[in-house]
């Protein structure tokens, strides 16, 4: 719908005016006239609109006061009304041939001045920044109108349509002037509750969760609500995964080992009823650490009794050796259960495994599930004599011990050259194999690792092929080699070449149909190549050397914890407030190393409801933006594009002088950052 000729003219001749007036107020007024053939400039025109209706629409009753331009009574009377108007950013869409913007919970059927709103974007729906203003009988866009370059996901075309049946029901449909003045002050009000959430997540992003955020949920997008780890400390989130993560494995165990360890009674406790709840294997097993001969053709209970009865005269020796070798966790069980009388309810993150990895000669604790808890039980017979022993000294003892053991083991730690090779492609997406031989011998050599000396690169690159030969699935690469080239190759990449070759998915059983290795490069594994020619290899983090995997290092990275926990804070109903961040990464993972585009990756993230509204879509744009310029992106051979950017701008010359490289003309598409 367009405003009929005699009113465009009229609307034009009141907002020239007008944006003239507020042009000189502000020192604009020779950008705003700069191209006259053209018309006023728009984007100058959006500032100015911006500034008026951002808390300044006081000049509004200054122009119609001054009336600079002599303009009639009737069009001062409708310039008078635009302080009715709305600044904002709206979802402009068509139904039933006509053009509506949705914000705040409210439709306004929007009429165009010279062309229809729907032709002034390039696909809709469509997020657009305007102002909308009242004249006549109409709801107008005052002169521009500018659209945000993100594309809206299918999951969210289809919640739109919902959206205007619904606020057309609920009578929030704003179809005339009268309309907006009238509703206009209960709209500025849900707009303010609307940025006060907007500023609250921001500050969330730097800062941290404010109290007001923490006290009350309003404002909360429908269909999202507050996951449990929001608000935790880095430190308490890491906790509360591992925590959750050990109640579903205990979970999963309880059942099972439920049908073999249910606690009977307090009976059981005596030394003889615990015993007697072993099989004859491991009482015959406990009778041969005991050294004791002649009984392997005794009868159960002749056992029982005969090993009971040995106990009770190597107790002393017995007790020693085994305490002697005992963990932290079973000492700490042991020393709960004297403490409360000779049983107590085990800590549910020790519990399943303790009860698994239990050997037969373990009688001084047992353990046993009772209802929902696993409880460790001591015999009746050896608490006196347990309760004589220093058990703080000997926790104590056991933490030193562990702490040595990590220390060492930290030290002497040698990673084959599968892992190594693995953690080199996380970061680079495709490395020669003659590279991952080379780099994973200077490894191994920076570490003092006598092995690797005599080893030539030949011979390591054999090692590394044998190794993910007997175990492909076990590692995130690929091999593929040519005449010319072999390669390690990520599996998301190799994924694609494989489809670039073959036209088909790779199969599902195996992953890649046999005798891939020996095809060739397709184009993006060519492309990929040339580019890493243009920048030396990023080295692999320290810190990504001593995780298991490369999501476990991303996570810790400034703009991957912004992006996590602002989706903490947001999750959809019906997701798991623990995963759905982790899920959210993986995709994050996926755009920085240049495997999706920015527009589709914002259709991916909104079909996944990561963001339900116009509010949250810009949140997590802004994140996701810092997250594809800081992280390592393949195409830059490991470095970031800042990184990659700032590379491009410097050369290092071997004497250490540094100098700026001039800046080459722009060709096509410049960096994401």
């Amino acid at each position: 719908m367009l405003l009929s000729l005699d009113q465009q003219n009229r609307f034009t001749d009141a907002s020239d005016s007008f944006f003239a007036y507020v042009a000189m107020r502000r020192g604009r007024f020779a950008e705003l006239a700069s191209h006259p053939e053209d018309g006023p400039d728009g984007q100058v025109m959006a500032d100015l609109g911006e500034w008026v209706w951002d808390g300044h629409t006081d000049v509004i009753d200054d122009f119609v006061s001054e009336n600079p331009t002599q303009l009639s009574a009737d069009l001062l009377a409708q310039v008078t009304r635009w302080k009715s108007g709305l600044l904002g950013s709206f979802l402009l869409i068509q139904a039933g041939g006509k053009s509506f913007l949705l914000a705040y919970d409210y439709a306004f059927e929007l009429t165009g001045i010279s062309k229809e709103p729907s032709r002034m974007v390039r696909n809709l729906p469509a997020y657009v920044n305007c102002v909308i203003v009242p004249f006549e009988d109409r709801v107008v866009y005052l002169r521009s109108m500018m659209e945000y370059p993100v594309s809206v996901g299918e999951n969210m075309r289809k919640m739109v349509s919902d959206d205007l049946a619904r606020i057309r029901k609920e009578g929030r449909l704003i179809q005339t002037a009268d309309q907006l003045v009238a509703a206009q002050p209960a709209i500025l009000e849900a707009k303010t509750r609307r940025n006060a959430t907007a500023k609250s997540d921001a500050d969330f992003q730097l800062h941290g969760p404010s109290q007001a955020y923490l006290d009350g949920l309003e404002g909360m997008p429908k269909g999202q609500h507050r996951g449990k780890m929001a608000g935790l400390s880095w430190e308490e989130r890491k906790k509360a995964t591992q925590d959750q993560i050990r109640q579903r494995v205990l979970a999963r165990a309880m059942p099972t080992l439920a049908k073999t360890h249910a606690f009977k009674g307090p009976e059981v406790c005596s030394l003889s009823g615990l015993l007697a709840k072993r099989t004859k294997d491991q009482l015959q097993e406990l009778a041969f650490v005991l050294d004791m001969s002649g009984v392997s053709k005794l009868r159960k209970q002749e056992l029982v009794d005969a090993v009971a009865e040995e106990l009770d005269v190597q107790l002393p020796i017995y007790l020693e050796t085994q305490t002697d070798d005992m963990d932290v966790a079973t000492l700490k069980a042991i020393r709960a259960a004297l403490q409360a009388g000779g049983r107590a309810v085990v800590d549910p993150e020790y519990a399943a495994f303790a009860m698994v990895m239990s050997h037969p000669e373990d009688i001084i604790v047992n353990y046993f599930v009772e209802g929902s808890d696993v409880v460790a039980v001591l015999p009746d017979e050896l608490l006196d004599e347990l309760r004589q022993l220093d058990w703080d000294e000997l926790i104590a003892d056991a933490e030193e011990n562990l702490g040595q053991q990590r220390d060492q083991a930290a030290e002497h730690y040698e990673m084959d050259a599968a892992s190594y090779a693995e953690k080199l492609v996380w970061i680079r997406g495709i490395v020669p194999l003659r590279t991952a031989a080379h780099e994973y011998r200077a490894y191994m050599a920076a570490r003092g690792a006598a092995a690797s000396a005599g080893e030539s690169e030949r011979a390591i690159a054999d090692e590394l092929l044998s190794t993910w030969n007997e175990a492909p699935l076990d590692y995130d690469f690929e091999y593929i080699g040519t005449a010319q080239d072999e390669c390690l190759v990520a599996r998301e990449l190799a994924d694609l070449n494989w489809w670039e070759m073959t036209g088909t998915e790779p199969s599902d059983a195996t992953g890649y149909a046999p005798g891939y290795p020996g095809t060739s490069f397709g184009d993006t594994l060519r492309d990929m190549l040339t580019k890493h020619k243009h920048f030396s290899p990023r080295p692999v983090p320290e810190e990504l050397l001593e995780v298991g995997h490369y999501l476990d290092w991303a996570i810790e990275q400034p703009a991957m914890r912004r992006l996590v926990r602002y989706v903490d804070a947001h999750v959809p109903d019906g997701e798991d407030d623990y995963d759905y961040a982790e899920n959210v990464l993986d995709l994050a993972c996926g755009v920085s190393h240049g495997l999706v585009d920015f527009t589709r990756l914002m259709q991916l993230l909104g079909d996944h409801q990561v963001f339900v509204d116009e509010d949250g879509m810009r949140a997590v744009a802004w994140l996701l933006q810092q997250v594809m310029n800081t992280m390592p992106c393949w195409e830059d051979n490991g470095w970031s594009p800042e990184e990659a950017h700032r590379m491009e701008r410097m050369r290092v010359y071997e004497g250490g002088r540094r100098e700026k490289k001039p800046r080459p003309r722009k060709k096509g598409k410049g960096r994401r950052h």
